[in-house]
């Protein structure tokens, strides 16, 4: 996701934010990089609002809001991590968002236990589990786990939601939102144009990546199909019900 605010914009909203919470400390997590599978990640897709605060596309973070500074905390990287996904840009870190101070996680977090020590009352945003279980979805655990994270460093600390407060502020559109809005209608309109001028053009693109999806599909049955029967051929073989003819 390509970043299309100045980081002023961002600035603008955190310090928006402060004012409108009234809050001493705001602490919001980043979203988390989820697995497919042991060597293959899902598309990362950042939280909304932390995004909305900070332009960053970046995973693992942790955002720490007070009236006299803002620091983002990074997250806990390893030497396979950096082989696989390379070094975070700390330069375009700063430069998206506006944020100058970055910690590493180890003392970022030790910075974050002294201010959750120092104050009664804290700003987040809170977990979203009882809300998706209704509907039968299960809710990211980032929020969640900062929260326990947070609980950790202080037993007794208050927490206070600012969904609602954050809501609001994304509800009235800043000129440079209009502009992007403004640019993205115009491209969606060029692009709905240029397929009614290209209807048959368009309609045998979309007939021959169907029919190559189609044989794909085939292909993939034959080959599952062709693996069961040899599973059970094996199967069979120690099973003993073939003869010994057979297993030549």
């Amino acid at each position: 996701m390509l970043n299309k605010l100045p980081k002023s914009f961002h600035i603008s909203k955190r310090r928006e934010l402060l004012q409108n919470t009234k809050a001493d400390l705001i602490v919001l997590p980043a979203n988390g990089q989820i697995q497919m599978s042991l060597d293959q990640s899902y598309d990362f897709v950042q939280e909304s609002n932390f995004y909305y605060l900070t332009g960053l596309n970046i995973a693992d973070l942790i955002l720490v809001m007070t009236n006299s500074e803002s620091f983002l905390i990074l997250p806990e990287v390893n030497h396979y991590m950096e082989v696989f996904d390379g070094e975070l840009d700390l330069k375009e870190i700063k430069n998206t968002s506006g944020i100058t101070k970055l910690y590493s996680h180890e003392k970022g977090l030790e910075k974050l236990k002294e201010l959750v020590n120092k104050t009664k009352q804290l700003h987040t945003l809170f977990a979203e589990d009882e809300k998706l279980k209704t509907y039968g979805i299960t809710a990211l655990p980032f929020r969640s786990n900062l929260i326990k994270l947070l609980k950790s460093f202080n037993k007794k600390i208050k927490l206070v939601d600012i969904e609602i407060q954050l809501a609001r502020m994304r509800m009235i559109k800043s000129d440079e939102e209009i502009k992007l809005i403004s640019k993205a209608s115009k491209i969606i309109k060029d692009s709905i144009n240029i397929i009614k001028c290209n209807r048959d053009v368009v309609i045998r693109i979309i007939i021959f990546f169907s029919i190559i999806g189609w044989i794909n599909n085939i292909k993939i049955r034959f080959k599952n199909r062709s693996n069961e029967n040899i599973i059970n051929i094996i199967g069979q073989k120690h099973q003993g019900k073939q003869s010994k003819d057979d297993t030549n």
